[in-house]
């Protein structure tokens, strides 16, 4: 009876440790093994059909100018517009429109290495091209910090940490997903632009892949001037040779 009492109670203590949440160095050490990995290049792509709506709306606009000129006038700046018949959609249709929009793609730009460096206390990236800019990024284990250090510029350590979760496989990605972000905002020094840097990181369970996307956008006068996104993901556990050569393809542009 006693054995039967003491297996029950391991068997119990698995399956509880196994429903529990990595914890952050776990995950990390999980996404990011040490290695060289072939990385897809993504470009951000609108919603088709969302263009397709944008098209009658800026048709119907030019259609009725004198009408927009006024009714733009009580809007506020930032905000959607209300719905109107003079847009050239059905409200039922406008309302759709409206979340297309905010509904990216990822499309396949072209193809880069990666080279992946993980220690006790940190993680580190190398690459080229496109994804230099992973050269300069240092996620910290121990205090949950993200450290940039741009060419010329002053460190930035990316102190607001988020992490981040989905279950639904109805997003961008077709997948269900867990992640960290990390982003901060800081004034260059003797000007005032503010320049907000963001670090994203997500694990696509239905493929495997881990997806990475940095953001840096450069704000004056509380506008957004420049904005850099660059996506890419490649497969957690499809280490390459270290001895092939480091190269980048590209899809030739089309006209």
């Amino acid at each position: 009876m006693k054995s039967i009492l003491l297996l029950a109670s391991i068997l119990t203590g698995i399956i509880s440790y196994s429903q529990q949440t990595p914890s952050f160095v776990d995950s990390l050490n999980h996404w990011f093994i040490t290695g060289q990995y072939s990385a897809d290049i993504l470009a951000i792509t609108p919603n088709e059909k969302a263009q397709q709506y944008e098209k009658t709306i800026q048709d119907s606009i030019k259609n009725n100018l004198d009408w927009f000129k006024e009714f733009s006038k009580t809007i506020k700046k930032g905000s959607d517009l209300p719905y109107h018949k003079n847009l050239g959609l059905s409200e039922t249709e406008y309302q759709e429109f409206l979340v297309l929009r905010k509904k990216k793609h990822f499309g396949l730009k072209g193809n880069a290495k990666v080279r992946i460096m993980n220690n006790d206390t940190c993680i580190g990236f190398e690459s080229v091209g496109f994804l230099i800019g992973l050269n300069f990024i240092t996620l910290h284990k121990s205090d949950r910090i993200a450290i940039v250090e741009p060419p010329r510029k002053p460190l930035v350590k990316l102190h607001r940490f988020t992490e981040l979760k989905s279950k639904s496989l109805s997003n961008e990605f077709n997948s269900d997903y867990t992640g960290f972000k990390w982003n901060q905002e800081i004034t260059e020094p003797n000007i005032s632009q503010k320049i907000f840097y963001e670090f994203v990181v997500l694990h696509l369970y239905a493929t495997d892949h881990i997806f990475i996307q940095i953001t840096v956008k450069s704000r004056d006068n509380g506008q957004y001037v420049t904005t850099n996104i660059v996506p890419l993901s490649f497969k957690r556990t499809g280490q390459l040779s270290l001895q092939e050569k480091e190269i980048q393809r590209l899809e030739p542009t089309k006209k």
